[in-house]
């Protein structure tokens, strides 16, 4: 993750996440969080954002919903851009909650 791009963008995101229980984590030194991006998923889970990425039906693509709904074909990209995708929306939804 960009987490620059994420400190821009989602100030308010990005507090949350650094308050967020971190376990056997490598860390990026500069925001203290950890370098695999995959920790995003409990950290959205306990947000209530429900982030899937999955493979389409040909597995030609990938896909990702949050909460189940707003389907989105992402392509022939890797698993981890895909990912980083859905996270980035993510953000982008829990920044808006936070700001209610």
């Amino acid at each position: 993750m960009n987490w620059q791009e994420i400190e821009e963008k989602y100030p308010e995101s990005l507090k949350k996440v650094t308050n967020f229980s971190f376990h056997d984590y490598f860390y990026d030194e500069e925001y203290g969080l950890p370098n695999e991006d995959r920790f995003l998923y409990d950290f959205f889970d306990e947000q209530n954002l429900f982030v899937a990425v999955f493979p389409t039906y040909y597995l030609d693509a990938w896909e990702y919903t949050i909460n189940g709904e707003g389907k989105k074909n992402l392509g022939n990209i890797k698993r981890t851009e895909a990912e980083e995708i859905a996270f980035l929306k993510a953000f982008e939804i829990l920044e808006e909650k936070l700001k209610k």
